[in-house]
Order: C-alpha cells, then structure tokens, then sequence
C-alpha cells in the first residue's frame, strides 16, 4: 500500500488480492492493512501524483486500463459510464442513471457512489445533486476480498467534521477541473442548464 500527498490530503492506494485497485484519503478512511502496492507496471502513484499536478492529466488519463473491484451490476455500470465521460465537468446523479437506461434512479446511482472504492480512478467526486448542489460525498466501499467482515469497517460512524472534510474534498476537485472556476456549485443559479448541456447522449 503507498500513498501521497495531494492537494486534498494524504491518499493512499494498493491493490487486494484480486489484484483490483482500492484509494481512499486517510481524513475519511483508514486504509485496510491487507492492500499491497499496486504492481510496478501500472504505475498508479505516479500517474495519480500527476493526475493531481497536471490538467492536461487530468483530461487524458481516466485510468480505463486498470481493474475495478467488482459491485453490483447497476454499481459496476454505474461507475464505468462515469469514468468512461471524457468531459471533466459535473453530471447529475439523474443523468448518470438515465446516461444507463435506468432514469429515476438517482438515488440508487446515490449509493453506487457512496460505495465507491477508487475515488479518483473513478471520478464520484464529479457526480453532484441537481440543481448545481454539491451533493455528498463519502468515500465510503464495501471491504477488499481478503478482509474479514469483522476486520475493517468502511463505514465509519457519520459526524459533522467527517462531513466538512468529505465536501472539502469534492469541492477541491471540482475546484481542480476548473469545474467550479466562477464560484462554490451550489450558489451558481446557471449551474442545472449547465450540467444538462454537458449531460452524455442518453440511451
């Protein structure tokens, strides 16, 4: 397991015994203690170091090469359309359902986020809640194959300075891609027309 420091935070990043990628930033999750680092050919702390420094990075490397650790099957769709996107701005969590042929799952789509377990490698952090709201972002997955379900829990207890934390985070992001260049997201009254203008082709 490696990690680095970012303008977000310290994030770590390893692999489990798949061989499936799991990141997370230590101010929300602590890292299980059975990921190792990710294979040397992959790269991965590198070319998140670079994500992070670099917007030309940011726009070309959506790290489709890597493994995702598997979910559900509206999970895995859910998160491969998104960091399929080669748009860099926002998307309602309404759009991404129905960008999948499922509209009005939002809230389902809601929770395929929540449970993300590669932020980053999966841009979560680019799904907000309509009306241009920042919507939640939790950092919160399910545990790697190789940890016993009493052995960690990737649900920690809720608390108003985890909360702060985990919107601090998506909006430095945001703030990153340039997604939020002309002000905080949820004060933007032109910000829904935006996000439908940008929303990809529907099915």
């Amino acid at each position: 397991m490696t990690s680095i420091d970012t303008p977000c935070g310290r994030f770590w990043c390893g692999v489990d015994s798949e061989n499936r990628p799991w990141c997370g930033w230590v101010d929300l999750l602590a890292a299980p203690e059975s990921l190792r680092p990710a294979p040397a050919a992959w790269r991965l702390p590198q070319r998140l170091a670079h994500w992070f420094e670099d917007a030309d990075a940011r726009r070309a490397d959506r790290f489709l090469d890597l493994p995702l650790p598997a979910g559900s099957a509206f999970s895995d769709r859910c998160r491969e359309a998104l960091r399929r996107r080669s748009l860099l701005a926002p998307i309602t969590y309404g759009q991404l359902a129905s960008s999948i042929g499922h509209r009005g799952a939002a809230r389902a789509v809601g929770r395929a986020m929540r449970t993300n377990p590669a932020p980053v490698l999966v841009p979560c952090h680019r799904v907000v809640a309509a009306g241009g709201r920042l919507g939640g972002y939790s950092g919160e997955a399910n545990s790697p194959p190789s940890v016993p379900s009493t052995g960690l829990d990737r649900t920690p207890p809720r608390s108003d300075s985890r909360t702060v934390a985990a919107l601090r985070i998506k909006r430095t992001l945001l703030e990153l891609e340039a997604a939020a260049s002309d002000g905080p997201i949820e004060s933007r009254p032109e910000a829904t027309n935006r996000l439908q203008s940008q929303a990809p082709n529907r099915r």
